[in-house]
């Protein structure tokens, strides 16, 4: 298949780690209004419902954004490569990340762990370190899933203040930086 400018990656097999689908429905019209395409990765719509969170939401943001749906069309290998094509890769915390972070291809990792770190991913340990990823930064400071130890499936406070404290604007600003 033609690799879309740009690949993103919404779900995980913790939901605490999910950004809300509505700031992805703004960025994707956002990458749309530039000319550009988006592709959306992971495994097949079933599993992605049943084990990485997705419920109905991906569903939502195909049927109301210009995505071309590419989950479950890839194999581990093909993903790489597809990464590797495509001009930049934006993925919450989860396997797509870390395949992507292995391309030399832009990759921002939406997290909602603040400047120090503290936050829904254990980002001192997990986060790639590779010199084409970068980070999203939480405005909100919450330290209850690392006191959990990461065990928590949902958010431990009301609203998922760390994740909807990434703005839609910031990943749109790593964005302007790489086109």
């Amino acid at each position: 298949f033609p690799v879309p400018d740009v690949l993103i990656h919404c779900t995980t097999a913790r939901s605490a780690k999910i950004w809300p689908f509505d700031y992805w429905e703004y960025v994707v019209n956002h990458i749309s209004n530039l000319g550009l395409t988006v592709g959306l990765i992971g495994s097949p719509p079933k599993l992605q419902s049943d084990f990485y969170n997705s419920g109905s939401s991906e569903e939502v943001l195909l049927k109301k954004t210009s995505l071309i749906d590419l989950r479950g069309k890839t194999s581990l290998i093909e993903l790489a490569g597809a990464c590797k094509l495509a001009r930049a890769v934006i993925s919450v915390d989860a396997g797509p990340l870390h395949i992507a972070a292995s391309s030399t291809t832009p990759t921002l990792a939406v997290v909602g762990n603040d400047s120090s770190g503290t936050g829904a991913s254990p980002v001192r340990l997990w986060l790639p370190r590779s010199s084409n990823v970068t980070r999203t930064v939480s405005t909100f400071n919450c330290d209850k899933c690392s006191t959990n130890r990461f065990k928590n499936d949902n958010c431990l406070v009301d609203n998922h203040p760390c994740m909807v404290s990434v703005s839609p604007d910031q990943v749109i600003s790593w964005l302007n930086k790489v086109f």
